[in-house]
């Protein structure tokens, strides 16, 4: 029996939702909706109103164009007034969490309309304080843009965080214990939060994005009339308060967006403690690259010399990661630099920074060089054979194709250079320059 009383309860309230919403302009509440959602209420039946997951997020999305007739810049009332009814007739339609999402709402569009700065922002935070209480229920894409136009990005950043932490309570998305299809859902759901953070940054950076739903009364152009110094201000905020966070799943998060958005620089000067493993464990050129410029830029010298050095001797493997012997000696110079640069300042014992790293480079440039050299000599080997009129050297022209290839693919060891290049190919003029050490 209680089942069905719950049941008629349920009913009564579907009903008086969908009589409260027949007093309005149905159309005009929806017009905002996308083209599946218009759809879906269409084809809705009061049964899946009553007792399908469908029909209750309908209901939400009806209730919210509602909340925004009422509570908008244009709006016919306050909160409370419509709260009242909602909350009276279909509680179940219209929960505390909702009754609290609208009231701080209705504190954001004062903000907005307000002309003095610590109104506004006195409000924006009194908004904030309501949807930390509700982090769950909040549609914080659309709000979170009004934070964004009222420039409270402690709000745009530590809500949406709160609510991917609500949304995967138990840590499903690093708990190997459960099946991969359940790891996956729990870290979708986390970055569906975290896009919110990044989509603010993408729009500081002066990327074009969009935002549907409760549009902020703040016009467009005012954003874009931020300068430069204003843009970065802001861009070190956000960073700085993602950091902070103990979400170390975000942390790695931010940190491949901002490589993505080209804010390379504000990560390195802001990234957290973790941005070092996390550069060291990417394994991608771009990464470690990153990794060297963050040692320069902390002046760990010997660091930045020894990842230099790695980038300069990893091999080729495809077209994406082809490097040229140019760049390998680049790479090289370059640690070579840092390498004098080593100073006290490295926060390194002696014995580590008087080991012949020096040596070892400058030595490793000179290889190259010779190498460099072999390989343009058997390039110019390669010019004639293919030059010339008969094909009788076709076996040798490919030998020697295929020694080009082979010294484009990594860095070469003296005696390699001598026995397998420089004598074969009687590259006299190389040889006698080994010879002399030079």
């Amino acid at each position: 029996m209680e089942c069905v009383r719950q049941l008629l309860l349920r009913c009564g309230e579907a009903l008086f939702l969908l009589q409260l919403l027949s007093r309005h302009h149905v159309t005009r509440l929806v017009q905002s909706f996308d083209s599946n959602t218009k759809q879906s209420l269409l084809q809705l039946t009061f049964h899946q109103l009553v007792c399908s997951k469908d029909g209750d997020r309908l209901a939400t999305r009806l209730v919210s164009a509602l909340m925004e007739y009422y509570t908008g810049p244009d709006g016919r009332g306050t909160v409370d007034d419509i709260s009242g009814r909602l909350r009276e007739g279909c509680r179940s339609f219209y929960k505390e969490s909702d009754y609290k999402f609208y009231l701080a709402v209705e504190c954001l569009e004062r903000a907005a309309a307000a002309t003095n700065n610590d109104e506004r922002e006195t409000l924006a935070r009194e908004a904030f304080s309501k949807l930390t209480g509700v982090p769950e229920s909040a549609d914080l894409q659309a709000v979170c843009k009004r934070f964004e136009d009222l420039r409270f990005y402690e709000a745009v950043v530590r809500l949406p965080l709160q609510k991917a932490s609500a949304l995967d309570s138990a840590g499903d998305t690093l708990n190997e214990q459960i099946e991969a299809g359940a790891r996956a859902h729990a870290l979708a759901q986390r970055e569906r939060c975290y896009d919110i953070i990044i989509t603010a940054l993408r729009s500081l950076k002066g990327e074009e994005v969009s935002h549907k739903e409760f549009r902020s009364p703040i016009r467009s152009s005012a954003q874009s009339s931020l300068n430069p110094a204003t843009r970065k201000k802001y861009i070190c905020q956000v960073i700085q308060l993602g950091v902070q966070s103990s979400d170390k799943i975000f942390h790695e998060y931010l940190y491949r967006a901002l490589i993505d958005i080209g804010l390379e620089d504000e990560l390195l000067e802001f990234g957290g403690p973790d941005l070092v493993p996390f550069l060291q464990n990417a394994m991608q050129t771009k990464y470690t690259e990153l990794l060297a410029r963050y040692y320069v830029l902390k002046q760990q010298h010997v660091l930045a010399a020894h990842v230099l050095l790695r980038l300069a001797e990893r091999r080729s493997n495809g077209l994406e990661n082809f490097l040229t012997l140019d760049q390998r000696r680049q790479y090289l110079n370059n640690a070579v630099i840092q390498a004098k640069s080593a100073s006290e300042s490295d926060g390194l014992p002696n014995s580590v920074r008087d080991s012949g790293l020096l040596d070892l480079l400058e030595g490793k440039l000179t290889v190259l060089q010779f190498q460099i050299r072999i390989k343009e000599e058997l390039e110019s080997v390669v010019c004639k054979l293919e030059s010339a009129p008969d094909n009788s050297e076709a076996e040798f022209l490919q030998t020697v194709k295929e020694k080009v290839k082979e010294l484009s693919l990594d860095l070469k060891s003296i005696t390699q250079l001598y026995n397998e290049y420089a004598v074969p190919f009687e590259l006299w003029e190389v040889k006698y320059l080994f010879m002399l050490g030079l």
